[in-house]
C-alpha cells in the first residue's frame, strides 16, 4: 500500500532527484567533516564534553569562563576543512530544500517546514562563516537558527508529511523532531542528564541530518518506483 502511494504521488523529475542526492551527499559532507577534524586534535577531543563547534574554532587556547563555559582548551588543527565542509553542507540542505518542493505536497504547513529547515541551513552558514573564537554573538545566532528553527521545522515537516506524498515519514519524522527538540532544551539547560553538553548538543544537531539523508533515500525509492510503473 505504502509503495503504491509513494509511487504514484512521488514526481518522476530530475529536479526532485538531484534535491534527493544533494541532500545525502550534504549529510555524508557534514559527517565526514566533523569525523576529520575530530582526528585531527592532538588533545583529546570528547563527543560528551566538548561542543560541536569547537572543531571550528580557528585559534588555540583556553575558552572564555564567562562567555563559553565550562572553560576547556581547545585546537583544532582541521578547523578550516570543518568550516569548509559546514558550509557545503550547509548550501547543500538549502539546494534539496527549494528542488525536493514537490514532493512535500501542498499547504501552508509544508511551506513552513520548508522555511524553517532553509533558516537551520543558514544557521549552519553562520555558525561556519563566524566561529566561536571569531563572533560567538553570531555563531550563537547561528546556533540557534539550526537548534530552534530547523529542528521546529523538523515538527512542522511531520505534520505536513500527514496528507501528502511523504505521507510514510509522518511518524518518523515527528519522533526524530522530538528528540531534536528535546535535545535543544537539555543543551541549553543546567542538567545534560547524564549526556554532557556535547552529547546533548549531537542529538539536537545531528538529528536533521539523520531525517534528511532518511527523507531523500524514501523520495529517491519513490521516484524509482513512479518511474519503473510507468514503464
Amino acid at each position: 500500500m505504502t509503495v503504491m502511494v509513494i509511487h504514484h504521488r512521488i514526481p518522476d523529475s530530475t529536479v526532485t532527484r538531484i534535491g534527493a542526492v544533494s541532500w545525502i551527499v550534504g549529510a555524508g559532507i557534514f559527517v565526514l567533516g566533523n569525523i576529520i577534524a575530530q582526528l585531527a586534535w592532538n588533545t583529546p577531543y570528547s563527543l560528551r564534553n566538548n561542543n560541536i563547534s569547537d572543531l571550528g574554532n580557528v585559534s588555540c587556547g583556553n575558552t572564555d569562563p564567562v562567555d563559553n563555559p565550562p572553560v576547556r582548551y581547545i585546537c583544532s588543527p582541521a578547523h578550516t576543512l570543518f568550516n569548509g565542509a559546514i558550509v557545503v553542507a550547509a548550501l547543500l540542505v538549502l539546494l534539496g530544500v527549494l528542488l525536493t518542493a514537490q514532493a512535500w505536497g501542498r499547504g501552508r504547513a509544508s511551506v513552513t517546514a520548508r522555511v524553517l529547515i532553509g533558516i537551520g541551513a543558514c544557521g549552519y552558514l553562520l555558525a561556519a562563516l563566524w566561529p566561536a573564537d571569531v563572533d560567538l554573538n553570531m555563531h550563537v545566532l547561528g546556533a540557534l537558527f539550526i537548534m530552534v528553527g530547523g529542528n521546529i521545522g523538523l515538527l512542522v515537516a511531520g505534520v505536513a508529511f500527514g496528507r501528502g506524498p511523504l505521507r510514510a515519514l509522518k511518524v518518523p519524522t515527528l519522533v526524530i523532531g522530538t528528540l531534536a527538540f528535546a535535545g535543544t532544551i537539555v543543551h541549553f539547560g543546567d542538567n545534560y542528564f547524564g549526556l554532557g553538553m556535547g552529547g546533548a548538543e549531537r542529538i539536537a544537531v545531528f538529528s536533521l541530518q539523520v531525517w534528511l539523508a532518511m527523507t531523500a533515500t524514501v523520495i529517491l525509492r519513490g521516484v524509482a518506483q513512479r518511474a519503473e510503473f510507468r514503464r
